[in-house]
């Protein structure tokens, strides 16, 4: 990781701190005197009872390890039904792929919508995306086939079996600023 740049704004009292995390960088914005941190996102899923199983089928597909745990293991069991259902998920691979999903309970209101969220799924080659792709597929729904776009080589979407729409490309090489 490259040390990062700092700039002052005028006026504000305030450092934008530009970072560079392999191939992403975005700036972070701090008040006067404030330590600046590292910020990482992840994608959070929603399900409604099957979280567990949408979590093995991601780690069937990106690889990794799956770390699940209960309401019943976290003592917050609302509806006894539901005591084996997942409050907090995840699937970390090496690679850098993360995604974290839990189940709503039913005890609050909850609608995934028509397209809440995407997921976005790059990599640096066709081969890499096109085996998520076929996996991503099975009991799944193409929203756009795979293939060239006016933004990247290979790019495709499909809304898998779960109800969850994921973009796939290849990185297409930007010209720098």
């Amino acid at each position: 990781m490259k040390e990062p740049e700092k700039t002052r704004r005028a006026g504000h009292g305030a450092t934008a701190v530009k970072c560079q995390l392999g191939q992403r960088s975005f700036v972070l914005t701090k008040g006067e005197g404030e330590p600046a941190m590292a910020i990482k996102t992840t994608t959070h899923l929603n399900f409604r009872g099957n979280a567990r199983d949408a979590l093995a089928f991601y780690q069937s597909v990106f690889g990794g390890e799956l770390t699940a745990f209960t309401y019943a293991q976290a003592q917050a069991v609302t509806d006894p039904a539901e005591a084996d259902q997942i409050i907090w998920g995840q699937v970390l691979a090496e690679d850098g792929f993360h995604v974290m999903a839990y189940d709503v309970p039913s005890a609050v209101s909850w609608d995934p919508g028509t397209i809440p969220v995407f997921v976005s799924v790059q990599g640096g080659d066709a081969e890499g995306i096109s085996r998520c792709w076929k996996r991503l597929v099975e009991d799944g729904t193409v929203v756009r086939p795979i293939g060239p776009s006016g933004f990247s080589p290979f790019y495709g979407m499909v809304r898998d079996r779960f109800g969850t729409t994921w973009v796939l490309a290849v990185e297409a090489a930007r010209p720098a600023p």
